[in-house]
């Protein structure tokens, strides 16, 4: 077994330290001690490397001037260059040549996915990190790694603003990778490198070069002749987006053009170094390490495939059980033995189906988790049509509700303080007569939670304007921290699992079927019991969306009803879309009604529940958070206070609380204005 180290800066107490060797001490007078001042490594006082930081960047310029991407990419028709094709998977054809000085491979590769989806792969801040890509990309062969040092490039000592040679490269690090041994009595390889990381803004190019580095040079303990280190290697990455050359796989989704070069110079080359010990890997084991790399390149959409599937939310698999037997939901197909697509819910066969590896986040730990899920073909083609560059820059992460700053207020004062310069910013008495409605139902919603049987919050709705000072003192006095029991921050809906099945549909490009909750015409008959449709514009509903607004400084805010085919916005901040109605199917609440709790959706444009509603498509949206707006029983759900936003975010816990409060509040304006309406038609029938 290999002996591999650490860097200490970058590893945590939760990360495996399977890469950490500790019985080996780099001696006090060792050559890393040598390191000029103008080069220093952002690893720590420790120093995990014995070449210096001079050298390294001596080594990076090599590597950028000898791979010449514009050359290498011309010579690969196969006719009088040299090169080879030796095989072709998956869109991706590897070609080698071999001459007396060197041994060359070069993949060539047109990948359906997006240059931002494949970013994220190249990249790694921690060892836990690099490993678990590297096991993605190599497969069982890869044992392990580490990164032993970085080179800080911020720094003008380290890296003169003149320096052309390096221009565009973002990351310099020092790096290993172990692979296990090929057969019973081979002995186990090791690759220390050095990775060089540079992008193209303006080309819109990245690249990612590997040269091999001496283990004496590098490891600061004595190398074990037992295993094998690659050398005299050069490799490198260039990806970008593809330009709609012949061989662009799926015309209007975007497609990135990956190459993969390699480069072993034999005895003969003059880039040749003599091996210092006898430690080093035979040349045909380099050339077997190489070629599996530049096959390994059509694994990056299998990688791709499962980081889509680890966005989607499934269904609860304490809900839903397979079938012992019955019909197959796709094809009707009589199977003995039924299977469940993890994805949309519904019986499926073999033949309309296969399992697929899901990339997940742990909420607790923030490590990265595989396992393997059952998904139709329908679904899949539904995961592959959504749009996942907004989710490769922030991370696959699930909704959760995140822990304030230690300078953000209290969320009680929070909405004191909105509702408070509501009040003293009203345009009109009767907007002021809005907003001193909008308080007492917070009143009286706050004195129930706490105490039932308190009078102060009976009485009639409209307050006069001689009381307002007394409900702002009251308002502080209810809304304060101490008088508030604490929130659950509870996001059920989409956070782990699913508790409704969805229809996927044949048709990608089209928004797929609503769903339909169990209550759904007891839904449908308290909506016409409230009458709220036809109640019209309603001032306090319109104040509450701008709250909304103002506690989120999201786009859009509205409050909503769910009905039998239709979505009717009640209130919005956007005086357009007021009294409007839309496709029941083309909406988040759909989904926000399926459940009693909140429903946030990070990232709605790779949800394959809204990647093709009009939101998405048209305004563009990628946030929605909803909170349910509940009917005169308080436990219907009729529709939603909700946000929208064109840009993801992550919601906080004081937001969490005033937009819960602010759902109770629209939900006991509802009410009341349902009431006063049957008190009216009331009177008019006795008159």
């Amino acid at each position: 077994m290999s002996l591999r180290i650490s860097r200490p800066s970058t590893s945590t107490a939760s990360e495996p330290s399977r890469y950490t060797s500790s019985h080996r001490k780099m001696p006090s007078n060792s050559r890393s001690n040598a390191t000029p001042t103008r080069y220093r490594s952002v690893s720590g006082p420790q120093r995990n490397v014995r070449i210096s930081d001079k050298r390294l960047m001596d080594q990076a310029r090599d590597v950028t001037a000898r791979i010449q991407w514009s050359k290498l990419l011309q010579r690969t028709d196969a006719t009088g260059n040299g090169w080879n094709v030796v095989e072709e998977l998956n869109q991706v054809s590897v070609f080698t040549k071999q001459d007396s000085q060197k041994y060359c491979v070069l993949a060539v590769g047109i990948l359906p996915c997006s240059m931002a989806e494949l970013l994220p792969m190249f990249h790694s801040s921690s060892n836990y990190e690099y490993n678990h890509k590297m096991r993605g990309l190599c497969g069982k062969e890869y044992d392990g790694g580490a990164l032993l040092h970085e080179i800080d490039l911020e720094d003008e000592d380290i890296r003169p603003s003149d320096d052309i040679e390096l221009d565009g490269v973002r990351q310099v690090t020092v790096k290993t990778a172990s692979f296990q041994r090929a057969k019973w009595l081979a002995a186990p390889e090791e690759w220390c490198f050095l990775d060089v990381q540079r992008r193209d803004e303006e080309k819109q190019v990245y690249e990612k070069l590997m040269s091999t580095l001496l283990p004496d040079d590098v490891l600061p303990y004595k190398v074990s002749k037992r295993t094998k280190y690659l050398h005299n290697v050069i490799a490198g990455f260039m990806i970008k987006p593809d330009d709609g050359e012949k061989g662009t796989t799926r015309p209007g989704k975007p497609t990135t053009r990956v190459h993969f070069y390699a480069e072993m110079s034999s005895a003969r080359s003059p880039m040749f170094e003599l091996p210092p010990s006898s430690a080093i890997a035979t040349e045909q084991s380099i050339k077997k390490r190489v070629f599996g790399l530049a096959r390994n390149c059509q694994r990056f959409i299998h990688l791709v495939r499962r980081r889509r599937l680890g966005v989607q939310v499934y269904i609860d698999q304490n809900r839903f059980w397979p079938p012992p037997s019955g019909r197959c939901s796709r094809c009707s197909k009589m199977q003995l033995l039924g299977k469940l697509c993890r994805l949309c819910g519904h019986t499926v066969c073999e033949s309309c189906s296969s399992k697929h590896e899901r990339e997940r986040i742990l909420r607790t730990s923030r490590h990265f988790r595989l396992d393997t899920v059952r998904v139709c073909n329908r679904c899949i083609a539904r995961v592959d049509a959504a749009n996942y560059a907004s989710v490769a820059q922030n991370g696959i992460k699930p909704a959760q509700v995140i822990p304030d700053s230690a300078s953000t207020d209290p969320p009680a004062p929070l909405l004191t303080d909105l509702l408070q310069d509501a009040l003293a910013n009203a345009s009109s008495d009767q907007r002021k007569l809005s907003v001193l409605n909008v308080i007492k139902c917070v009143l009286k919603q706050e004195n129930t939670v706490r105490d039932s049987s308190d009078r102060s919050a009976n009485g009639s709705l409209l307050l006069s304007q001689k009381e307002e000072e007394e409900v702002v003192q009251a308002l502080h006095r209810t809304l304060s921290p101490g008088n508030n029991p604490a929130d659950s921050y509870e996001i059920t809906s989409n956070a782990e699992a699913r508790s409704y099945q969805v229809e996927p549909g044949n048709d990608t490009s089209v928004q797929m079927a609503y769903p339909i909750p169990e209550n759904e015409n007891k839904r449908i008959e308290a909506i016409k019991e409230s009458g709220v449709r036809e109640m019209g514009k309603i001032e306090e509903l319109d104040i509450i969306c701008n709250l909304a607004i103002k506690e989120l400084g999201c786009f859009a805010s509205m409050i909503t009803i769910v009905d039998k085919d239709q979505l009717y916005i009640a209130a919005s901040n956007i005086s357009m879309l007021e009294q409007k109605s839309f496709d029941r199917a083309d909406s988040f609440c759909a989904h926000t009604i399926m459940d009693n709790k909140p429903l946030v959706v990070p990232h709605p444009e790779a949800d394959v529940r809204f990647h093709q509603c009009k939101p998405v498509q048209v305004f563009k949206a990628q946030y929605y958070c909803g909170f349910p707006l509940l009917a005169e029983d308080n436990s219907t759900v009729i529709g939603s206070v909700c946000c929208v936003d064109q840009k993801s975010r992550d919601l906080t816990e004081s937001q969490y609380a005033a937009l819960s409060k602010l759902a109770e509040t629209a939900s006991k304006v509802v009410k009341i204005q349902a009431a006063q309406r049957r008190q009216r038609k009331a009177a008019m029938k006795q008159a």
